[in-house]
């Protein structure tokens, strides 16, 4: 039976545990810390959460620049009052949700993002987002106790809709389909402005009626006969051919004298389709609002001084928002074409060119062909112009993973310093070769190094006519011997012949560039020079494993002397060429 211990160990026992359970709660609450100071509790609006927040309150947006005017249809606003309600405090809702949410939205002061609460509160109640949205949540609807109908007290909800156009930007930023989106505004916004059109027609024939004493079917204000329920036939038959009333001994130009036979003999064979009140004003007042703005349709002729007002006002700003609309669609069929347009204008000016320099042949087909592929394959923009336009560091970080990677792929570069790495693919070039392009011939100085950015190469060494098929994305070619050492037997000449398959794009690094990088990379440049030594080796170029590297490499010290004898010499032939001018000009004027 084993001995109990002591009650002093006992005692150091439970103390040593006591403090280890401190110290991991100390711990823990550091971790805790840490990870909370970590987390951004901030509002990205760049983010696609809140991208489709942004999507919910446009939603409440449109419906209130809709529902504002619905009430004017007596349909509405005699069955569907408390839905209306209803929807309008969700709307409201969404918009006081909205404030709060913006409250918390991070934003860039100087190209640094804020995102501590204070300050992202402060600049909202700065802006003058945070007036609209004050001035949006105004509860005008209390005066809706006074004058249940008129639903335009709900105006003061479109200060809001300027979300709408944050919402547009963030679409556009994040979209592909710019055009197909660009026709949806077009097409919304049309159909808005006919909407309030049409609400305001049916509000002047409701006055209309209070003014005029007869309307009828030809006058200006809406009516209900203009639109009536749908009635089709019952036929047994796909076509109706044999249950159709026998006309063949009447005048059909006189049918008033027969209507009530024809009554009487379609009255068990047809079907009513009844639509309800609303459907018939709404959809005739918008048709005549349609018709109208856009300056299309042949309505009846105004009855009233008011109606010639409104019939002018609305021709007016149908003829801006036709010219607005054609603008638009005009600007999108030229967005859409200008990649097309722009490339096909440097094909006919290729053209010119050849022909002015009379190139014709198969240099002129093989020029016209590799436009039309390039116009096929739809390129916007160059790597060298993105390599251009985007700032080094970021560039360097979108081609990491595809350059860099294809690097470290390659047993050459394999296990380098990233940084090394980034620096080589920065003086990275790409060139597109059009198919049966040279790119290297037998016998030209290795100067050149090649990376496969797409397409095939055929890859001919000495004395072999079978080529081997360079297709894998990423390879290299030309690596090693882009070193020159003593003793190299092919006297630092190419000895393969690399030709495009088809349409290619290669990256190119070429000898001074490399060496110039690796000045500033000392211990890596040994790697790199053994690696080569020892692949020459292996292929037979050099037979000396202790071979010296010939180099070209420079010092910043000899490099900025080089300069400077360059700009002496400069100097000084400028210097005598200025005394030379002058002896020449003082003998003329001896002359």
């Amino acid at each position: 039976r084993p001995s109990l211990p002591a009650s002093e160990d006992i005692v150091n026992l439970h103390l040593r545990n006591f403090f280890d359970v401190n110290v991991l709660t100390r711990e823990k609450k550091s971790w805790i810390k840490t990870e909370c100071s970590r987390f951004d509790p901030s509002i990205n609006r760049r983010n696609g959460i809140f991208l489709l927040w942004s999507l919910l309150v446009s939603i409440a947006c449109l419906y209130n620049l809709l529902f504002s005017t619905v009430l004017i249809y007596e349909a509405i606003w005699t069955h569907f009052y408390s839905e209306w309600i209803l929807l309008n405090l969700l709307s409201d809702s969404i918009y006081i949700l909205d404030m709060l949410i913006q409250l918390r939205t991070n934003y860039y002061h100087k190209g640094v993002k804020i995102s501590a609460r204070s300050k992202t509160a402060l600049n909202y109640l700065r802006s003058s987002r945070f007036i609209f949205d004050c001035i949006s949540i105004i509860p005008t609807d209390i005066f809706l106790i006074i004058a249940p109908n008129i639903s335009l007290l709900r105006i003061n909800r479109f200060f809001k809709c300027y979300r709408i156009r944050e919402t547009i930007d963030l679409i556009e930023t994040k979209a592909s389909f710019h055009t197909l989106f660009s026709i949806f505004q077009i097409i919304l916004v049309c159909l808005i402005i006919f909407h309030w059109n049409a609400c305001a027609y049916y509000a002047m024939s409701l006055w209309s009626y209070t003014v005029m004493e007869e309307v009828g079917d030809d006058d200006w204000p809406f009516t209900f006969e203009r639109v009536s329920d749908l009635y089709y036939a019952r036929c047994e038959s796909f076509r109706c051919q044999d249950d159709l009333f026998d006309e063949s001994n009447r005048d059909v130009g006189e049918r008033e004298e027969y209507v009530h036979e024809l009554v009487q003999f379609w009255s068990n064979k047809t079907e009513v389709n009844r639509f309800s009140l609303f459907s018939k004003e709404y959809s005739q007042t918008f048709y005549w609002s349609a018709l109208t703005m856009t300056t299309l349709g042949e309505q009846p002729e105004p009855n009233l001084s008011e109606h010639n007002l409104m019939e002018i006002g609305d021709t007016i700003v149908g003829v801006l928002i036709f010219a607005a609309i054609m603008g638009s669609v005009a600007d999108l069929i030229a967005q859409s074409n200008a990649l097309r347009t722009s490339q096909q204008t440097l094909i006919d000016g290729l053209k010119q060119y050849m022909d002015y320099r009379n190139l014709t042949g198969e240099i002129h087909t093989r020029v016209v062909a590799y436009s039309q592929y390039s116009m096929d394959r739809g390129v916007v923009l160059s790597e060298e112009v993105i390599k251009e336009k985007m700032p080094r560091k970021l560039y360097l970080r979108v081609n990491k993973f595809n350059q860099s990677s294809m690097f470290d792929n390659n047993s050459f570069f394999a296990g380098l310093d990233d940084r090394l790495l980034q620096d080589i693919a920065s003086k990275l070039r790409i060139f597109s070769f059009s198919p049966g392009d040279e790119i290297v011939s037998i016998g030209d100085f290795n100067r050149e190094m090649f990376l496969l950015c797409t397409g095939e190469l055929f890859v001919f060494s000495v004395g072999d006519p079978i080529p081997r098929i360079c297709k894998t994305e990423g390879e290299m070619l030309c690596d090693s011997t882009l070193f020159w050492f003593d003793g190299d037997k092919f006297d630092h000449r190419s000895q393969m012949k690399i030709v495009s398959h088809g349409y290619s794009e290669v990256y190119i690094l070429e000898r001074k560039d490399l060496l110039d990088v690796l000045i500033d990379y000392d211990d890596v440049r040994s790697i790199i020079v053994g690696r080569a030594r020892k692949d020459q080796l292996s292929k037979g170029r050099i037979s000396n494993p202790k071979a010296g590297e010939v180099t070209e490499m420079r010092t910043f010290t000899q490099r900025v002397d080089a300069i400077r004898k360059g700009i002496e010499t400069l100097t000084r032939r400028i210097e005598d060429e200025r005394l030379s001018f002058n002896v020449s000009v003082e003998n003329t004027r001896e002359r």
